[in-house]
């Protein structure tokens, strides 16, 4: 593997993890003010809120991983 390919896998991975990260915090801060009225009407704990965001995360990836795969490789190059 030569240097350039090392640098730009490098450099790709490294915005993909942090739009990954980004898009995720920002869907679940989005998702959580939107359901914020039923976590309060049938007074979730923050033990059973952690659980839903826990079995919901693969549909979230399944969501934001080709948007952040697009964005890293805009700002990687």
């Amino acid at each position: 593997m030569r240097i350039v390919e090392r640098y730009l896998i490098r450099n790709f991975l490294w915005a993909f993890l942090y739009c990954l990260m980004l898009f995720l915090v920002l869907f679940v801060i989005i998702d959580g003010f939107n359901r914020l009225d039923d976590f309060i009407r049938h007074a979730a704990s923050f033990e059973i809120i952690l659980t839903y965001y826990y079995y919901l995360f693969p549909s979230i990836l399944v969501q934001i991983v080709p948007i952040s795969a697009l964005v890293s490789i805009l700002f990687g190059l």
